[in-house]
C-alpha cells in the first residue's frame, strides 16, 4: 500500500515511519513539507501522491500554551483532519487519525470506552474532539484512534523531561492526582501496522473509533519514580534526587486536565484479537533504547 504520513518529524510520526517503511510504500510529511492547516497545500499534496491511505499523526500539541493560541491549535486539529479527510474522500483513500483521551473530563471511574460521552475540559481537548467529529462525518473509511500519556525512545516526552531534570539534579515536583495509562509511539506503531490490512479491506463510507493503550494505570508521579528507578544504573545520584508529589492545583498549569483518563481497550482485544502489553513492560522495551 501507499502512505502518507502527516507529522513525521513527531514521536509518534517517527515510529508510524520506522514501522511501516519496510512494508509499505511511504511518503512523510513534516509540518514544513505540509501543514495540514493549509486546505490547498493539502489537496495538492494528497493529489500528486495518491495515497492509499492517509496516517494523520500530524497536531498542535503545547496543551497549555493552547489556552491562548486557540486559532493555532483549532486549525491543526480541527481543520486539519478536516481537509485531509475531504480529500482522502475525493481520492477514494482512506484515513488512520489520532486522537486522545483528553476529550474525556475524567469524571468516570471506570476506563472509558468508545461510546462514552466527550467532555473536553480544554482548548486542546475540544480541538482534538472536533477534529474526530470532522473525520467520522465525512464519508471516508477511517480508523479514529484514541490513545494518551504517549513517549517514544526518542521524546520529546514526559519520560525525556523527567530524565533531563534527575540529571541536573534539585527536587523535582509532580502531579499525583491524574491516572492514565503511558503508551509508548513504538507500540501504536506496530498497532497501526496490524490494522492497516482490516481498514484497507473495509468497503463501508464510514469511520469508527477505537481506544489503543497499554494495559494497566499509574499517576504522573508514580510513572516519575518508576522513571528514576530505571533510570538510576545510567544517571549519577539520580537516587538521592527527591521526587516530591504534588496536586494539580498546586501544578497551576493553565489548560485543565482530566483527573483520571485511562482507555478501555476491550474492543480492540475483541474484534481484532490484540491483547496490548502491561505498560510497564512495554514502557521496559522502550527505555532500554533511550540513549543517555
Amino acid at each position: 500500500m501507499k502512505l502518507l504520513i502527516t507529522g513525521k518529524s513527531g514521536q509518534l510520526g517517527r515510529a508510524l515511519v520506522n514501522e511501516l517503511g519496510a512494508g509499505h510504500v511511504v511518503m512523510a510529511r513534516a509540518r514544513t513539507d505540509l501543514d495540514i492547516g493549509d486546505e490547498a497545500a493539502v489537496r495538492d499534496t494528497v493529489t500528486r501522491i495518491e495515497p492509499d491511505i492517509i496516517i494523520n499523526a500530524a497536531a498542535y500539541t503545547a496543551v497549555d500554551r493552547a489556552e491562548t493560541e486557540i486559532e493555532k491549535c483549532r486549525t491543526a486539529n480541527a481543520l486539519g483532519p478536516q481537509y485531509l479527510a475531504s480529500a482522502a474522500k475525493d481520492l477514494g483513500a482512506k484515513m488512520v487519525h489520532f486522537s486522545t483521551d483528553y476529550v474525556f473530563d475524567g469524571h468516570s471511574d471506570r476506563p472509558y470506552s468508545e461510546e462514552d460521552t466527550a467532555n473536553p475540559l480544554s482548548v486542546y481537548g475540544l480541538s482534538k474532539l472536533d477534529g474526530d467529529r470532522a473525520v467520522l462525518s465525512s464519508g471516508v473509511p477511517a480508523l479514529v484512534l484514541r490513545t494518551g500519556w504517549l513517549y517514544s525512545s526518542h521524546g520529546p516526552s514526559f519520560v525525556h523531561a523527567i530524565l533531563k531534570k534527575l540529571a541536573a539534579g534539585g527536587t523535582l515536583k509532580v502531579v499525583s492526582d491524574q491516572t492514565g495509562i503511558p503508551t509508548s509511539a513504538e507500540f501504536i506503531a506496530r498497532l497501526v501496522g496490524k490494522l492497516l490490512p482490516e481498514l484497507s479491506a473495509q468497503s463501508t463510507s464510514s469511520g469508527q473509533i477505537l481506544n489503543v493503550a497499554c494495559a494497566g494505570s499509574v499517576s504522573w508521579y508514580d510513572f516519575a519514580e518508576y522513571c528514576r528507578q530505571l533510570a538510576s544504573p545510567h544517571v549519577p545520584g539520580a537516587n538521592s534526587i527527591m521526587i516530591k508529589a504534588i496536586s494539580s492545583d498546586y501544578y497551576g498549569a493553565a489548560a485543565r486536565r482530566p483527573a483520571y483518563s485511562c482507555l478501555s481497550t476491550t474492543a480492540l482485544e475483541n474484534r481484532f484479537g490484540i491483547t496490548p502489553p502491561d505498560w510497564k513492560e512495554e514502557f521496559e522495551r522502550v527505555f532500554s533504547r533511550i540513549e543517555f
